[in-house]
């Protein structure tokens, strides 16, 4: 579990700067951690799928109708950061599923389950990459208010970035694995057969 004021502390540490006690401690170093931690989070929580920040939801109908051409429209819960995907399609399988606008959801589907990145703000669910990619986007921001040097900030980036990148989602893969699919819930024909019914002879039909 890490606090944060243990993440603050080792994004103070990568700019060589002073410990501090608590965020409402009453020098610059917890000024600054203070005034940027929350951003920092929901930036680094947005960043990338991590396991330990999804959850699945089943989404309020609306009774007001979108302006726009889609026919549906559903409340998206307060503490989503990120949706990942609508009844199991994300955007980058069907860029014309759904829209997100503002907390709402558009699309035409007549039910909405999505699976979305939460706020999560209780430390004894972060895995160490997050920490450590948290630690550094946050000494990002505050090492040019606190020691003057911007290309601390952009190295801090960097660094970020590789995190939070392919590594990041390397190492978060192995957190959790779906259940493998057995040949009956892929093979076309079988789902042909399903399909066409028990009755049909044998014929397959689609619908």
């Amino acid at each position: 579990m890490a606090s944060d004021v243990q993440i603050a502390n080792l994004a103070l540490a990568r700019i060589s700067q002073d410990q501090i006690i608590a965020l409402s401690d009453d020098s610059p170093s917890a000024r600054f951690c203070n005034a940027f931690f929350d951003q920092a989070r929901e930036e680094c929580l947005q960043s990338n799928p991590w396991r330990f920040a999804i959850k699945t939801a089943t989404l309020s109908q609306l009774t007001t109708t979108p302006l726009l051409e889609w026919a549906e429209e559903y409340q998206i819960p307060s503490d989503c950061l990120r949706v990942l995907s609508l009844n199991g399609c994300g955007p980058h399988d069907r860029s014309d599923y759904f829209e997100i606008q503002g907390k709402k959801l558009l699309t035409d589907e007549v039910t909405a389950t999505i699976k979305y990145v939460w706020r999560v703000t209780d430390g004894s669910y972060y895995h160490p990459l997050f920490v450590s990619a948290l630690s550094c986007l946050l000494a990002s921001l505050i090492a040019k208010p606190l020691t003057g040097d911007e290309k601390a900030a952009t190295s801090l980036l960097t660094e970020y970035a590789r995190l939070t990148g392919p590594e990041a989602r390397r190492v978060d893969a192995y957190l959790g694995h779906r259940r493998p699919a057995l040949p009956a819930e892929t093979s076309e024909l079988v789902a042909a057969r399903f399909r066409g019914g028990a009755n049909d002879g044998g014929i397959y039909r689609t619908v």
